[in-house]
């Protein structure tokens, strides 16, 4: 356990609907970890600073875009090396893991045998997969980041190989996943949801997915949403119902997919659209005088 630290030094998420995943934002400012293991894993990502810890007989030193990877059941410890390290990462459990490689043609938990990584890339999209599961406003995006980035990971780093499972032969999945989706856009689905549904596993099913429809899965169903929440919007939704009707998290993750896909804002477009239709048509005091228009060039009315 850490020796005590001022609360805002620590910043905590539990998310009981992926896993039981717990996410954790930390800054050291003088505190130590005593020796201790973690029933699953714990990896997580330097930001600044460096830090220094015990592990699988060695000491070690992690600094900035480093990846730190502590197999369960691993005796550690750690303490600030250089001032103001900060980290960011994830505890996943063996059955989260476990999960992963089912996706894969793997026959059991990843082993990572070296516990600090030096590769800049897959820190960052270490960076990316958190910022995506803390928001959580779209699970499936949630799920084909943690299926891509945490495959790379334990490809490159970890001892079990992971191959792609080909899935079934069903010509038809593709189809089944995008009638599913159209006709459910305001809920929000996991790759396993989607998986079941069509038979495939989750990871080729990303893939066979992305290859047939130009996008994934979640990608789609944010399209779907967008053309849900501008019907809302044309029938007199406000841009805060609407959101909430057409699936997204709050008004503010329509917004941004709004703006981004059509170039102005929910508020914008409601505006615009209601504004318009209130206007009451008035004719023209006096009628104009008709003048006959020839269809052809030489033809006369």
């Amino acid at each position: 356990m850490p020796s005590p630290a001022p609360a805002d030094n620590t910043r905590f998420q539990h998310l009981p609907d992926f896993g039981g995943l717990d996410l954790l934002h930390y800054r050291y400012d003088g505190a130590t970890y005593s020796r201790h293991v973690h029933e699953g894993y714990a990896i997580h990502v330097i930001d600044s600073g460096a830090e220094r810890f015990h592990c699988m007989g060695a000491s070690r030193v992690a600094g900035p875009d480093d990846i730190v990877l502590v197999n369960p059941d691993t005796v550690h410890d750690g303490q600030e090396e250089a001032d103001g390290c900060r980290y960011r990462g994830f505890y996943p459990s063996p059955e989260l893991m476990t999960s992963l490689a089912e996706a894969f043609e793997g026959n059991g938990l990843p082993w990572f045998p070296d516990p600090v990584i030096q590769d800049p890339h897959m820190a960052q999209r270490l960076r990316g997969l958190i910022a995506l599961l803390e928001h959580g406003d779209n699970r499936l995006a949630s799920d084909s980041a943690w299926l891509n980035v945490m495959g790379d990971l334990s490809r490159r780093y970890g001892r079990q190989r992971l191959e792609t499972r080909a899935g079934g032969a069903d010509h038809g999945a593709v189809r089944c996943v995008r009638e599913y989706l159209d006709a459910h856009s305001s809920e929000n689905p996991s790759l396993a949801d989607l998986s079941e549904l069509c038979g495939l596993s989750p990871h080729y099913l990303n893939r066979l997915f992305q290859r047939e429809v130009g996008l994934p899965p979640h990608a789609y169903l944010v399209q779907r949403r967008l053309i849900q929440a501008r019907r809302l919007l044309l029938a007199g939704l406000s841009p805060t119902d609407a959101a909430v009707a057409a699936g997204f998290s709050d008004q503010s993750h329509l917004h941004r997919h709004f703006k981004r896909a059509l170039g102005l804002t929910p508020g914008q477009y409601h505006r615009a659209i209601h504004r318009n239709s209130a206007r009451s048509y008035k004719p023209p005091c006096r009628p104009a005088p008709y003048t006959a228009v020839p269809i052809y060039g030489n033809e006369t009315p």
